[in-house]
């Protein structure tokens, strides 16, 4: 079903004064937490090597799709569509005998309610029932991406309505913190056991919320581990090769799409470059027209015009020429933009392009590497 990871890791004591640092850091608009040395993220690859779940697939959404017959069979009402964790837990003793859907199926809605989707409030919304009615399908979603949208929406909720009790899946985010954090990190486990990451870390020892303050404030860069790469056996997990080649696939489309932008950007400033010629070319005539002495005016003209119509005259042209300059200066720092943005995308597809390069040439090197092993 996709969760046989989470029975091998080891119970784990949450650390509420190093969670409550964490959640005290958390910007809700950049979705990141902010260090004296920057600004860190979960990621996706973090839930994957943590947890042991996969990450990619169908999306994992909540909407409100009719009361079913299977929530009102596991105790929820169409008012809160809540099932509490300890009937579940009463449900799975009473099955305990016989390993069939139902089993299976309560065992499962058990682990989002007590790990991966809890409530503040000890429940579990009865609509992750309608991705369990199927059970063939059930490891074809994306569990690892909903599980951190849901520590997202907690994070925001706890910041921004100041909630006592928040929810989603804190233990991951303690282990994310030993693994990317030099604070606090519990003795290393011993155990052959090294995936998921959660079975790498002991209980941590109990701190005081301002040691954490204080470490925190002086936290160093050095003692940051800003982006988990897999190692080589987690990189040969199904799920995590799967995270691997999408993030590769999204960067080889974010590259072209820089091309296309650039190119885009290019053709803008030679038509803004083109428009300013002509532009200044309308300025040179009308400055011609505005230097004719009289003599030099159409003879049809210059008989029925009096001295009168020929400085109304000048004043229209004065006028026009002013709304030239205009657009001729509104034109120049439309082409100054431009040309910035080209030099921007530029910068980015080279830098992507690079990012690529490198990644290719460190996969190589490890194959040679692998290759020349005896």
């Amino acid at each position: 079903m996709g969760f046989s990871h989470l029975l091998v890791m080891p119970n784990q004591n949450l650390s509420k004064t190093l969670l409550a640092e964490l959640i005290e850091r958390w910007n809700c608009e950049k979705k990141a937490f902010e260090l004296p040395p920057g600004e860190i993220k979960a990621t996706l690859m973090d839930i994957a090597l943590i947890l042991g779940i996969r990450v990619t697939g169908e999306p994992v959404v909540l909407t409100d799709e009719p009361f079913s017959e299977l929530e009102k069979v596991y105790g929820s009402s169409s008012q809160n569509r809540q099932i509490t964790v300890a009937s579940l837990e009463r449900r799975l003793q009473s099955l305990s005998m016989v390993t069939n859907e139902e089993f299976i199926r309560t065992f499962i809605l058990f682990i989002f309610g007590a790990l991966l989707f809890p409530n503040a409030d000890g429940t579990i919304d009865s609509r992750y029932l309608y991705f369990l009615k199927d059970l063939d399908k059930v490891p074809h979603f994306a569990w690892g991406e909903a599980v951190l949208r849901d520590l997202y929406f907690w994070l925001d909720r706890r910041k921004r309505e100041t909630v006592e009790y928040m929810g989603s899946c804190l233990i991951f985010l303690q282990i994310w913190s030993y693994e990317h954090i030099d604070i606090a990190r519990p003795i290393f486990q011993g155990s052959k056991l090294s995936f998921p990451r959660a079975c790498r870390w002991k209980n941590s020892t109990s701190y005081t919320r301002q040691w954490f303050t204080t470490k925190f404030e002086n936290l160093k860069e050095k003692q940051i581990i800003w982006q988990l790469k897999p190692t080589a056996e987690e990189s040969n997990i199904d799920f995590v090769r799967e995270l691997l080649e999408a993030e590769k696939d999204n960067l080889e489309a974010l590259s072209t799409s820089n091309h296309l932008l650039r190119n885009d950007a290019v053709s803008d400033v030679i038509k803004l470059e083109e428009s300013e010629d002509i532009v200044g070319e309308l300025l040179e005539a009308q400055k011609d027209n505005l230097n004719l002495p009289t003599s030099q005016l159409s003879p049809t003209i210059a008989s029925i015009e009096n001295e009168d119509s020929l400085r109304t005259r000048n004043q229209i042209l004065e006028k026009q020429n002013l709304e030239l300059k205009k657009e001729v200066d509104f034109l120049r720092k439309e082409n100054q933009n431009l040309r910035s943005q080209l030099s921007s995308v530029g910068n980015l597809a080279d830098r992507l392009e690079r990012i690529l390069f490198d990644g290719d040439v460190n996969k190589e090197k490890e194959e040679t590497s692998t290759n020349s092993v005896p």
